[in-house]
């Protein structure tokens, strides 16, 4: 019939690096969080993903979360003790800073560009 089985995978080696890095920044979380109990990685990986999205790359500055969202995450310790941040938060005007913010984003993102390519 003269039927040819090819195979091909779509490759975009930036992409393919860039998250092989991530998978190996969280792998490395999850061990350094289960050091006994390595049945309980389930329960810590919510946790070892928060810590990704939250902390500040050295490249650009900046967390994937702000780069994201426009704005600074706010940790769960904050929430249990009193900070100047979440005393002075206020439901109503909330959405208000939140478009202000968001009107900035591309610029931010902009930036962060070119500290990412200043880095390299």
């Amino acid at each position: 019939m003269g039927i040819k089985n090819r195979y091909s995978t779509p490759a975009y080696s930036l992409g393919n690096g860039q998250a092989e890095v991530v998978n190996k920044v969280i792998v490395s979380g999850l061990k350094k969080m289960l050091d006994d109990a390595k049945d309980k990685w389930l329960e810590e990986l919510p946790h070892v993903f928060w810590t990704y999205q939250t902390t500040p790359r050295r490249s650009t500055g900046e967390t994937p979360f702000s780069i994201t969202y426009g704005a600074k995450a706010v940790i769960p310790l904050e929430t249990r003790y009193p900070t100047l941040r979440t005393n002075s938060f206020t439901p109503g005007s909330n959405d208000s800073l939140l478009k202000k913010s968001l009107d900035f984003i591309k610029e931010r993102r902009e930036n962060v560009m070119v500290q990412l390519a200043y880095y390299q």
